[in-house]
């Protein structure tokens, strides 16, 4: 799990979960020590389609302390003396695919890594519980009760982030892949490189 400004992120093994709040009543609740009648929240799911489960899952920079988890009770799906870490990657969640995610300067990245052998068209990410999804201006825009996503137009790069190969999103429905253009060296490494921006609802909008 990663904690972002008004919610959390949730990573698991076929996709990612974002879980996000009304931040305006959590901020009044911290204030005023009263708990609010209701606090909105939005969760939306983001599946790796078609996808399959990691060969192995690769943790760097581990943090300090560790977090325990008492949620419901269940005591099974208790969890205590987790540690964390500010980069893990997921291997292979489609063939010869990694998926890597991490925190960059306090915001929350991820990137697909494409192996020898992989194909940017097996990725496909699939949005469950969106109340909008559109691509505007290049950039795919997901519209929640409780904030929108923005994830700017892909970079990939290959070899160095000096190469920097053609790219942009494709969305069918509610689910998005990549277009990359044939300068791409099939052979070699590459990144695909999505930027997320984050925005919230006032009360007016």
């Amino acid at each position: 799990m990663a904690n972002m400004h008004g919610g959390n992120l949730f990573l698991e093994e076929g996709g990612f979960t974002y879980l996000f709040y009304e931040n305006e009543a959590l901020h009044e609740f911290h204030e005023s020590k009263q708990m609010p009648d209701s606090i909105q929240m939005h969760s939306l799911k983001v599946r790796f389609k078609n996808g399959q489960i990691p060969t192995s899952v690769e943790k760097y920079e581990e943090g300090q302390g560790v977090y325990n988890y008492f949620i419901g009770k269940d005591k099974s799906k208790w969890a205590s003396s987790c540690k964390s870490y500010s980069k893990v990657i997921l291997k292979n969640v489609y063939p010869h695919i990694d998926f890597e995610f991490y925190e960059n300067g306090g915001n929350l990245k991820y990137n697909f890594i494409v192996n020898e052998g992989g194909k940017a068209k097996d990725i496909k990410l699939e949005y469950l519980g969106a109340d909008e999804l559109k691509l505007k201006n290049g950039s795919l825009e997901v519209t929640t009760s409780v904030r929108e996503i923005i994830e700017l137009p892909p970079v990939v790069y290959q070899e160095s982030k000096d190469n920097v190969i053609g790219s942009a999103y494709k969305l069918n429905g509610n689910v998005l892949s990549f277009d990359i253009d044939k300068g791409l060296k099939r052979r070699n490494k590459f990144v695909i490189d999505p930027v997320l921006v984050f925005s919230t609802y006032s009360d007016s909008r």
